[in-house]
């Protein structure tokens, strides 16, 4: 028997299947004649093992299950229980019993349950959406279920539970598509109801030791877990309001620059495909930015290449409009892949913007300090400044100084910010 418990604990995860406190649980049930389940499915975190392997899948794993074990206390109570469905499954349970004092009565109800559920669906959101974002390059989608069973002398106490459970994994189900409603009328009233935050985070000229521009950066609502702009921008990608978006932060970021210092630019992130928008016409843009006193000649467009340019031809025929107007450009995560690298040479942009996994740690790497000069020599060949992303720490700005290059930004310098920081360059 202890030889078959054995297989029934995860100990990488630290929990074991519920089928290990059936015992427990039959008890829990017959006394307190009520028993409550949350159901945790994370089978879409199945993709990271097909694309990484076990050994980062365990560690994902791994991860929920603390962000799990960590709500004891405040989001769940310390004595409720949480186990896996099974050893090395996707899914989790947290088995509730006793009533919840916040709701005045001692008996566990389906309100109680129901709340609690919704708790844990809100914690593991705040802390778990942006890493697992970075190994999904997707929303992440743990849908949370929940279900209450009563004692009844007449059905055996295992099979009302496991009937439970079954409720609690079917309900997740119906939870997910709400949830997907639920997201798609949230950035619908962002969008109506322009509910965007612009940051700006100083670009550093490196020779002069001054601030040369200012790049707008959006954020979703504060302390939602849209809030990063990752993964506000993925959301709106999956629902088809993606440039919708994209419009509406390049219009706040030009409104909210009115106390932009005058001389320094402002460069506006912009997807590719919105050059060709009728609303965004060039003509349209420099009324715009007259209306809110922005000189037109401060403008830099920053063409982000998380959709890429396809028709090449159409799309510099369609931005001399701008150029014409006396708009600059800049080409955006050069470095990061091949689609960067192609549009800089079709474009001929004004700056360059190194990615951020180039710069981070070039003091150390001899790989990225040869990528870098390669960089500098094709940016060379089509007379562009270089913008150097990522800058963190001191070691990494001394090899950027020793390479000539034009401009820095980063954290070493001031972090995004409401309008405008007032940073002190090198200290």
């Amino acid at each position: 028997m202890s030889q078959y418990k054995n297989k029934l604990v995860d100990e990488y995860r630290g929990l074991s299947s519920y089928l290990t406190h059936i015992p427990e649980l039959e008890n829990i049930l017959e006394k307190e004649k009520v028993l409550g389940v949350i159901y945790v499915d994370g089978r879409h975190l199945s993709s990271i093992e097909n694309r990484y392997g076990t050994a980062y899948f365990d560690e994902v794993m791994q991860k929920v299950s603390h962000a799990l074990l960590d709500m004891r206390g405040h989001t769940i109570r310390k004595k409720d229980l949480i186990t896996l469905t099974e050893v090395q499954g996707y899914s989790f349970l947290i088995f509730l019993s006793e009533g919840r004092k916040e709701s005045g009565r001692d008996v566990l109800l389906k309100e109680d349950v129901e709340f609690a559920c919704d708790r844990v669906q809100k914690h593991l959101q705040q802390n778990l959406f942006l890493e697992l974002y970075n190994y999904l390059h997707g929303l992440p989608r743990i849908a949370v279920g929940y279900s209450l069973a009563l004692h009844n002398p007449m059905v055996a106490k295992t099979r009302t539970i496991l009937h439970m459970i079954d409720e609690a994994k079917n309900i997740s189900k119906l939870h997910h598509s709400q949830n997907e409603l639920r997201r798609r009328g949230r950035l619908q009233k962002i969008l109506l109801e322009e509910n965007v935050k612009t940051l700006y985070q100083p670009i550093v000229d490196i020779k002069n030791q001054n601030i040369f521009a200012f790049e707008a950066l959006a954020r979703g609502p504060k302390n939602s877990e849209i809030e990063a702009p990752i993964i506000l921008f993925t959301l709106a990608e999956e629902i088809g309001l993606l440039y919708d978006l994209d419009r509406l932060c390049r219009k706040r970021a030009i409104i909210n620059a009115k106390g932009k210092p005058a001389g320094k630019k402002l460069f506006v992130n912009t997807l590719p495909n919105l050059i060709f928008d009728p609303e965004f016409g060039a003509r349209a843009f420099v009324d715009f930015l007259q209306e809110h006193n922005i000189p037109i000649n401060d403008v830099v467009f920053e063409i982000t290449e998380r959709n890429a340019v396809e028709q090449f031809g159409k799309f510099k025929e369609a931005l001399k409009y701008y150029i014409d107007a006396g708009i600059d450009i800049a080409i955006d995560d050069v470095g990061a892949g091949y689609s960067s690298l192609e549009a800089l040479v079709e474009i001929h942009p004004k700056y360059v913007k190194i990615d951020q996994s180039i710069i981070r740690g070039i003091h150390g790497s001899e790989i990225k300090r040869q990528m870098l000069k390669a960089l500098i020599m094709l940016s060379k060949s089509i007379d562009a400044k270089i913008v150097a992303e990522g800058v963190e720490n001191k070691e990494d700005l001394s090899v950027l100084i020793d390479y000539q290059i034009d401009y820095a930004q980063g954290y070493y310098f001031a972090k995004p910010a409401p309008p405008f920081p007032n940073v002190t360059v090198f200290s």
